[in-house]
Protein backbone atom coordinates (compact mmCIF):
# COMPACT_ATOMS: atom_id res chain seq x y z
CA UNK A 1 0.00 0.00 0.00
CA UNK A 2 1.55 3.30 -0.55
CA UNK A 3 1.88 6.55 1.33
CA UNK A 4 -1.45 8.18 -1.00
CA UNK A 5 -3.47 5.38 -0.03
CA UNK A 6 -2.33 5.03 3.46
CA UNK A 7 -3.63 8.65 4.10
CA UNK A 8 -6.74 8.02 2.24
CA UNK A 9 -7.78 5.10 4.05
CA UNK A 10 -6.53 6.96 7.55
CA UNK A 11 -8.54 10.02 6.57
CA UNK A 12 -12.01 8.09 5.84
CA UNK A 13 -12.21 6.55 9.27
CA UNK A 14 -11.35 9.82 10.62
CA UNK A 15 -14.38 11.27 8.32
CA UNK A 16 -16.64 8.67 9.82
CA UNK A 17 -15.51 9.36 13.16
CA UNK A 18 -16.17 12.81 12.87
CA UNK A 19 -20.01 12.17 11.55
CA UNK A 20 -19.98 10.24 13.88
CA UNK A 21 -19.51 12.39 16.64
CA UNK A 22 -19.61 15.94 15.51
CA UNK A 23 -21.86 16.40 18.54
CA UNK A 24 -20.02 15.32 20.87
CA UNK A 25 -18.52 19.11 22.25
CA UNK A 26 -20.76 22.22 22.32
CA UNK A 27 -19.59 25.44 21.16
CA UNK A 28 -19.45 26.96 24.60
CA UNK A 29 -17.07 23.91 25.73
CA UNK A 30 -15.23 25.03 22.54
CA UNK A 31 -14.86 28.73 23.75
CA UNK A 32 -13.62 27.72 26.93
CA UNK A 33 -10.88 25.74 25.49
CA UNK A 34 -9.84 28.66 23.52
CA UNK A 35 -10.39 31.27 26.27
CA UNK A 36 -7.77 29.21 28.50
CA UNK A 37 -5.15 28.81 25.54
CA UNK A 38 -5.82 32.95 25.14
CA UNK A 39 -5.16 32.95 28.70
CA UNK A 40 -2.18 30.85 29.15
CA UNK A 41 -0.41 32.37 26.35
CA UNK A 42 -1.06 35.87 27.68
CA UNK A 43 1.54 37.35 29.43
CA UNK A 44 0.84 41.24 29.89
CA UNK A 45 -0.87 44.15 27.81
CA UNK A 46 1.85 44.01 24.48
CA UNK A 47 2.30 40.10 24.60
CA UNK A 48 -1.87 40.49 24.27
CA UNK A 49 -2.00 42.25 21.36
CA UNK A 50 0.73 40.30 19.77
CA UNK A 51 -2.07 36.96 20.18
CA UNK A 52 -4.62 38.98 19.41
CA UNK A 53 -3.09 39.68 16.14
CA UNK A 54 -1.81 35.84 15.54
CA UNK A 55 -5.40 34.35 16.94
CA UNK A 56 -7.42 31.67 14.57
CA UNK A 57 -10.94 30.67 15.59
CA UNK A 58 -10.77 26.94 16.11
CA UNK A 59 -13.05 24.02 14.95
CA UNK A 60 -12.85 21.69 17.45
CA UNK A 61 -15.87 19.29 17.96
CA UNK A 62 -14.11 16.01 17.89
CA UNK A 63 -11.79 17.63 21.26
CA UNK A 64 -12.41 14.40 23.33
CA UNK A 65 -11.66 12.05 20.05
CA UNK A 66 -8.79 14.00 19.63
CA UNK A 67 -7.53 14.53 23.23
CA UNK A 68 -7.38 10.38 23.16
CA UNK A 69 -5.54 9.89 20.15
CA UNK A 70 -3.47 12.83 21.56
CA UNK A 71 -2.44 11.24 24.41
CA UNK A 72 -2.37 7.77 22.14
CA UNK A 73 0.65 9.74 20.19
CA UNK A 74 2.13 10.64 23.49
CA UNK A 75 2.56 7.85 24.88
CA UNK A 76 4.15 6.34 20.88
CA UNK A 77 6.22 9.23 20.96
CA UNK A 78 7.61 8.46 24.86
CA UNK A 79 8.07 4.48 24.12
CA UNK A 80 9.12 4.35 20.61
CA UNK A 81 10.22 7.70 18.71
CA UNK A 82 12.20 9.33 21.79
CA UNK A 83 14.07 6.15 21.97
CA UNK A 84 15.00 5.84 18.57
CA UNK A 85 15.50 9.31 18.08
CA UNK A 86 17.83 9.37 21.33
CA UNK A 87 20.09 6.30 19.78
CA UNK A 88 19.94 7.79 16.51
CA UNK A 89 20.99 11.34 17.47
CA UNK A 90 24.08 9.34 19.96
CA UNK A 91 25.30 7.66 16.63
CA UNK A 92 24.63 10.17 13.77
CA UNK A 93 26.89 13.50 13.85
CA UNK A 94 24.53 16.59 13.73
CA UNK A 95 26.76 17.28 9.78
CA UNK A 96 24.99 14.57 8.71
CA UNK A 97 21.53 14.30 9.88
CA UNK A 98 21.69 18.26 8.74
CA UNK A 99 22.74 16.85 5.26
CA UNK A 100 20.01 13.79 4.99
CA UNK A 101 17.56 15.86 5.96
CA UNK A 102 18.87 18.41 3.25
CA UNK A 103 18.35 15.42 0.71
CA UNK A 104 14.97 14.66 1.53
CA UNK A 105 13.73 18.31 1.54
CA UNK A 106 15.17 18.43 -2.00
CA UNK A 107 13.35 15.26 -2.98
CA UNK A 108 10.16 16.90 -2.29
CA UNK A 109 10.47 19.40 -4.54
CA UNK A 110 8.04 18.84 -7.32
CA UNK A 111 5.40 19.39 -4.41
CA UNK A 112 6.48 23.11 -3.94
CA UNK A 113 6.96 23.81 -7.57
CA UNK A 114 3.35 22.58 -8.58
CA UNK A 115 1.58 24.21 -5.34
CA UNK A 116 3.54 27.08 -6.26
CA UNK A 117 1.82 27.05 -9.65
CA UNK A 118 -1.53 26.64 -8.88
CA UNK A 119 -1.38 29.28 -6.10
CA UNK A 120 -0.20 31.70 -8.96
CA UNK A 121 2.69 32.32 -7.72
CA UNK A 122 5.10 31.68 -10.17
CA UNK A 123 8.20 33.79 -8.67
CA UNK A 124 8.35 31.27 -6.16
CA UNK A 125 7.68 28.26 -8.49
CA UNK A 126 10.93 29.43 -10.32
CA UNK A 127 13.03 30.46 -6.97
CA UNK A 128 12.47 26.63 -6.11
CA UNK A 129 13.16 25.55 -9.92
CA UNK A 130 16.70 27.74 -9.45
CA UNK A 131 17.01 26.11 -5.75
CA UNK A 132 16.30 22.49 -6.76
CA UNK A 133 19.00 22.93 -9.97
CA UNK A 134 22.07 24.17 -7.64
CA UNK A 135 21.47 21.76 -5.04
CA UNK A 136 21.32 19.10 -6.79
CA UNK A 137 24.35 20.23 -8.86
CA UNK A 138 26.30 21.92 -6.98
CA UNK A 139 25.34 20.31 -3.67
CA UNK A 140 25.36 16.80 -4.30
CA UNK A 141 21.81 15.38 -4.77
CA UNK A 142 20.78 18.18 -2.75
CA UNK A 143 22.97 16.50 0.70
CA UNK A 144 24.31 20.67 0.78
CA UNK A 145 21.88 23.39 0.43
CA UNK A 146 23.87 25.31 -1.31
CA UNK A 147 20.56 27.86 -2.21
CA UNK A 148 20.80 29.09 1.19
CA UNK A 149 23.78 31.29 0.44
CA UNK A 150 22.46 32.65 -2.65
CA UNK A 151 20.54 35.69 -2.62
CA UNK A 152 16.44 35.41 -3.34
CA UNK A 153 17.05 31.58 -2.99
CA UNK A 154 17.39 31.35 0.93
CA UNK A 155 14.28 31.29 3.09
CA UNK A 156 11.56 30.43 0.09
CA UNK A 157 8.12 29.42 1.86
CA UNK A 158 7.39 25.97 1.43
CA UNK A 159 3.90 25.41 -0.15
CA UNK A 160 1.65 22.14 0.00
CA UNK A 161 -2.09 21.34 -1.34
CA UNK A 162 -3.49 22.24 2.15
CA UNK A 163 -1.87 25.70 1.90
CA UNK A 164 -3.28 25.92 -1.68
CA UNK A 165 -6.71 24.65 -0.89
CA UNK A 166 -6.35 26.95 1.73
CA UNK A 167 -5.52 30.25 -1.06
CA UNK A 168 -8.50 29.03 -3.12
CA UNK A 169 -10.97 29.94 0.08
CA UNK A 170 -11.16 26.10 1.64
CA UNK A 171 -11.71 26.62 4.75
CA UNK A 172 -9.81 24.76 7.73
CA UNK A 173 -12.67 22.45 9.05
CA UNK A 174 -12.42 20.53 11.77
CA UNK A 175 -9.03 19.82 13.80
CA UNK A 176 -8.06 16.59 13.45
CA UNK A 177 -5.35 14.83 15.85
CA UNK A 178 -4.05 11.52 13.49
CA UNK A 179 -2.37 8.76 14.91
CA UNK A 180 1.40 8.87 14.69
CA UNK A 181 1.30 11.90 12.02
CA UNK A 182 -0.28 14.38 14.73
CA UNK A 183 -1.98 17.87 14.27
CA UNK A 184 -4.15 18.46 11.24
CA UNK A 185 -7.01 19.77 9.69
CA UNK A 186 -9.82 18.26 7.22
CA UNK A 187 -8.60 20.73 4.56
CA UNK A 188 -4.84 19.56 5.40
CA UNK A 189 -5.51 15.65 5.47
CA UNK A 190 -6.90 16.12 2.42
CA UNK A 191 -3.68 17.88 1.16
CA UNK A 192 -1.85 15.25 2.60
CA UNK A 193 -3.90 12.87 -0.18
CA UNK A 194 -2.30 14.61 -2.86
CA UNK A 195 0.41 16.04 -2.58
CA UNK A 196 2.33 11.90 -2.10
CA UNK A 197 1.06 11.77 -5.77
CA UNK A 198 3.68 14.23 -6.73
CA UNK A 199 6.63 13.36 -4.73
CA UNK A 200 9.02 11.08 -6.46
CA UNK A 201 8.44 8.05 -3.89
CA UNK A 202 5.55 7.55 -5.72
CA UNK A 203 7.79 6.93 -9.18
CA UNK A 204 9.07 4.22 -7.62
CA UNK A 205 6.70 1.67 -9.25
CA UNK A 206 7.57 2.87 -12.67
CA UNK A 207 11.09 2.37 -12.01
CA UNK A 208 11.23 -0.80 -9.72
CA UNK A 209 8.35 -2.60 -10.06
CA UNK A 210 8.63 -5.64 -7.89
CA UNK A 211 10.26 -3.41 -5.06
CA UNK A 212 8.46 -0.25 -5.35
CA UNK A 213 6.48 -1.00 -1.51
CA UNK A 214 9.93 -1.43 -0.32
CA UNK A 215 12.17 1.18 -1.90
CA UNK A 216 8.94 3.48 -1.00
CA UNK A 217 9.14 2.88 3.04
CA UNK A 218 12.54 2.29 3.39
CA UNK A 219 12.92 6.18 2.24
CA UNK A 220 9.81 7.32 4.46
CA UNK A 221 11.12 5.59 7.51
CA UNK A 222 14.51 6.79 6.97
CA UNK A 223 13.63 10.38 6.62
CA UNK A 224 11.45 9.76 9.65
CA UNK A 225 14.05 8.32 11.46
CA UNK A 226 16.49 11.28 10.26
CA UNK A 227 13.77 14.10 11.68
CA UNK A 228 12.80 12.60 14.82
CA UNK A 229 15.18 14.27 17.18
CA UNK A 230 14.02 17.69 15.99
CA UNK A 231 10.40 16.35 16.55
CA UNK A 232 10.94 15.23 19.36
CA UNK A 233 12.88 18.52 20.86
CA UNK A 234 10.50 20.40 20.13
CA UNK A 235 7.20 18.23 21.26
CA UNK A 236 8.82 17.93 24.06
CA UNK A 237 9.47 21.96 24.42
CA UNK A 238 6.25 22.65 23.74
CA UNK A 239 4.81 19.56 26.57
CA UNK A 240 7.42 21.25 29.24
CA UNK A 241 6.10 25.26 28.98
CA UNK A 242 2.37 24.65 27.94
CA UNK A 243 -0.71 24.30 31.34
CA UNK A 244 -2.20 22.23 28.56
CA UNK A 245 -0.10 20.85 25.59
CA UNK A 246 -2.89 19.38 23.95
CA UNK A 247 -4.75 23.42 23.24
CA UNK A 248 -1.01 24.68 22.65
CA UNK A 249 -0.21 22.29 20.31
CA UNK A 250 -3.62 22.67 18.30
CA UNK A 251 -3.91 26.56 18.40
CA UNK A 252 -0.02 26.37 17.17
CA UNK A 253 -0.89 24.42 14.50
CA UNK A 254 -3.62 26.79 13.20
CA UNK A 255 -1.66 29.82 14.02
CA UNK A 256 1.49 28.39 12.13
CA UNK A 257 -0.78 26.62 9.02
CA UNK A 258 -2.25 30.86 8.95
CA UNK A 259 0.90 31.86 7.87
CA UNK A 260 2.37 29.79 5.99
CA UNK A 261 -0.72 30.51 3.86
CA UNK A 262 -0.78 34.11 4.10
CA UNK A 263 3.03 34.06 3.16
Amino acid sequence: MTSAKFKLTLFLCLSTILIVGSGCSSKDAETSAQDSARSASMGGDEEFADFEDDYVEVSDPLEPVNRAVFAFNDKAYDWVLEPIASGYKKVTPEPVRKGIGNFFENLAFPIRLVNSALQGKFGRAGQETGKFFVNTTVGVFGFIKVSDDIDGLADVPSEDLGQTLGVWGVPNGPYLVIPILGPSTIRDAVGSIGDPYLHPYAWTEHVWDDWEWEIEWSLQTIELINDSPDLIERYEMIEEIAVDPYISMRDAYFQNRKRETER
